[in-house]
């Protein structure tokens, strides 16, 4: 008997571990506040066409936003399906109903899809790409009014370039110098032409800033950053070939990258020439220290010159194509001012994700970006490329973090110095606050938007009593934008 009792009693505590185990850990329940569809979401679809609906998808709050399960479904699977991830398949001519679901709420709205034939349309007869540039083809007046341009089809004679679609738009890449016609046909609409000619770039002002330089002998410079480049409209400052010479190379060396090598000291004049541009910089080679040469007798019946006062040497700042930045040590060159700041201490402008353009309201209805289910930012819907050109572009969210990771931060109270633990250089980014519907909000923060999207904008959020991280929030409130490029 003894025995049975000790055998229930192992099973029973057996029993109790095993429903320990299964039992669910407690989980903090968020209940969603708001649900909705943006004011970017498509309202006609082109039949066969496919749109992914979840980044239109609205969750308040957003920190829940990524956690929360959404069910999918469609008034009219004939007309229309939806899958799990939020992708509507328009099948055929009609309108549909497409609801998301989470919680105990919904969003739904009316999507009409049709075949529409595209009757008119116009091209420029002629049209002019930079080499090395790549320039939206216009297509206008197309009847009926925003019909997607998908459908078109090009033919071009001599082995020119066809158009490439992204994005709702064609783009022409110039590789090289050529001229060619480009045929243009879609559905019912008759043919249209237009010459094409690539031309090579041409520079309207070449300048090095600063104008001098100085380098121990055996060391070495680059002065590629220093030479602006002020492009003829159209067409990219990196595209322009630069050529090198130096008037005394027994002084300095330079290579074609712009890179000058120190082999004595003195002087020398570094010459860079591009479309027809000369630009000149002083370059002085100091001798190593010990180096110098041997003090020479003096001539008692002469008296010594007087010793000249040493030139102060000029610090190099690195520029890329007019903005100043700085090499932390990490991936990508941070400019030190926010587009359109005239200071480091400046905001600047303040930008909706995916729109290159300043504005005073930032609101859903004042919203231009069509998102499109993108992960990653069009380069033509960059307000750092938009504005500054050259290589400049929005930073992604990996190259945030390795700002935060690899630096530290100091407040302050116009904003945060952000210095590498590499090499120990800085920048500053200023407190910017952030523009909604209301005006600016959180001015003590500083918001600086990213290239990167998950089911909101995401940004760079700095607050005074926090680590600097990444948030998202919605895409059509207005945030600083703080430029960086990849050498």
């Amino acid at each position: 008997m003894k025995k049975l009792i000790s055998y229930m009693a192992v099973a029973l505590a057996c029993l109790s571990m095993i429903l320990t185990a299964c039992q669910k850990p407690d989980v903090e329940y968020v209940k969603i506040e708001e649900m909705y569809f943006n004011q970017a979401v498509p309202t006609f679809v082109d039949e066969g066409q496919e749109v992914n609906l979840s980044s239109y998808l609205m969750i308040l709050p957003v920190t829940v936003a990524d956690t929360v399960s959404v069910t999918w479904n469609s008034s009219n699977e004939e007309i229309a399906t939806v899958n799990a991830n939020g992708t509507v398949q328009a099948l055929r001519e009609g309108n549909v109903t497409i609801t998301a679901n989470a919680q105990d709420k919904s969003a739904s709205y009316e999507l009409r899809i049709d075949k529409v034939e595209i009757t008119e349309f116009t091209i420029p007869s002629k049209f002019e790409v930079y080499v090395g540039s790549k320039a939206k083809f216009p297509i206008t007046d197309v009847s009926p009014k925003g019909t997607p341009l998908y459908r078109f089809k090009w033919e071009a004679d001599n082995d020119g370039k066809k158009p490439t679609y992204s994005e709702g738009n064609w783009y022409l890449k110039a590789d090289e110098e050529r001229e060619y016609t480009l045929t243009a046909s879609v559905d019912d609409a008759d043919d249209a032409k237009c010459q094409v000619k690539f031309v090579k770039p041409s520079v309207n002002k070449l300048a090095f800033n600063p104008a001098s330089a100085t380098v121990e002998e055996g060391g070495s410079l680059s002065l590629k950053s220093n030479l602006q480049i002020t492009p003829a409209d159209g067409f990219k400052a990196d595209t322009v070939k630069v050529t090198w010479s130096s008037s005394k190379e027994a002084v300095a060396t330079i290579d074609q990258n712009g890179k000058v090598q120190a082999i004595a000291a003195g002087k020398a004049t570094i010459t860079a020439k591009a479309g027809g541009k000369t630009a000149t910089c002083s370059v002085t080679v100091t001798a190593k220290p010990g180096s110098e040469d041997p003090e020479k007798p003096t001539d008692p019946e002469k008296p010594e010159d007087p010793e000249k006062p040493e030139e102060p040497e000029v610090p190099i700042t690195p520029i890329e194509n007019g903005h100043e930045y700085v090499d932390l040590g990490l991936s990508v060159m941070w400019a030190t001012c926010n587009v359109g700041a005239k200071s480091p201490e400046d905001c600047g402008d303040y930008f909706a994700w995916g729109e290159t353009a300043t504005k005073k309201e930032f609101t859903r209805d004042t919203y231009t970006f069509n998102y499109q289910g993108l992960g990653k930012l069009p380069i033509s819907n960059d307000a750092a490329r938009a504005n500054w050109g050259g290589k400049w572009r929005m930073p992604t969210w990996d190259e945030c973090n390795e700002l935060i990771n690899n630096c530290t931060w100091k407040y302050e109270a116009a904003g945060y110095t952000v210095t590498s633990n590499i090499n120990g250089k800085s920048i500053f980014l200023p407190v910017t606050g952030c523009y909604e519907p209301n005006g600016l909000e959180y001015p003590s923060n500083g918001e600086y938007w990213t290239s990167d999207h998950s089911f909101a904008g995401a940004y760079m959020l700095c607050e005074k009593n926090r680590p600097a991280h990444i948030s998202v929030d919605n895409d059509f409130y207005g945030r600083a934008v703080r430029p960086v490029f990849t050498k």
